[in-house]
């Protein structure tokens, strides 16, 4: 078993302040979204023909 003698480090966060963790979860939320609507729109689009 060999041993690396290299350390890991985790990337920084570009800008931990208040502010720039707004910028990060606001953008992931609208992510979240996008993703959603995106699966839920060919399941909408079965739901409504069949009411027809």
């Amino acid at each position: 078993m060999a041993i690396s003698t290299q350390s890991a480090s985790a990337d920084p966060l570009p800008d931990p302040t208040k502010k720039g963790v707004q910028a990060q979860v606001d953008r992931l939320y609208e992510e979240a979204t996008q993703a959603t609507e995106k699966y839920n729109g060919p399941k909408r689009a079965r739901t409504s023909a069949r009411s027809r």
